[in-house]
């Protein structure tokens, strides 16, 4: 039952953790045999640690670099030589990798951000240029979770 909590969490099979955990001790339980000091030591500090991997947000180090989106006014954008030219020369102010993809029928630009910017280059002056494309309606800067708009 463990292991199909932990394949059907997607699904929401978390919910079975709980009991799952509570069979697996309850197959070291007999009648005459009482747990040791061990046993009650170890349960709670499993119990919390199982917890605290499910519950507690990832390490921030871990989660990747901050990067740009930025909405386009149509998806004919993809196919508009001046945006497709303008887009790569976001390379030369900082960007480390520029996509654009379509999302519910819209053009969006994903322009990637470095830890550290060379000598002439800024977050500030990369969004001035992204918001200067043709065709660029808003630009926010992401982290992994979230937008600021």
């Amino acid at each position: 039952m463990l292991a199909w909590a932990l394949v059907g969490a997607v699904i929401g099979m978390f919910l079975f953790v709980p009991a799952a955990l509570l069979l697996l001790v309850a197959a070291f339980v007999d009648a005459g045999n009482r747990p040791g000091a061990w046993f009650a030591v170890t349960m709670p500090i499993t119990a919390v640690t199982a917890f605290a991997l499910i519950v507690l947000p990832p390490d921030p180090e871990n989660e990747p670099p901050p990067y740009f989106n930025a909405s386009l006014d149509s998806t004919d954008r993809f196919y508009d030589w001046e945006f497709n030219k303008r887009k790569e020369h976001l390379r030369d102010f900082g960007a480390t990798s520029i996509e654009v993809y379509e999302r519910a029928g819209q053009l969006e630009l994903k322009v990637g951000i470095p830890e550290s910017f060379m000598e002439g280059q800024s977050q500030d002056r990369l969004r001035e240029k992204i918001a200067g494309l043709p065709g660029v309606v808003e630009v926010r800067l992401c982290a992994f979770h979230t937008c600021d708009y």
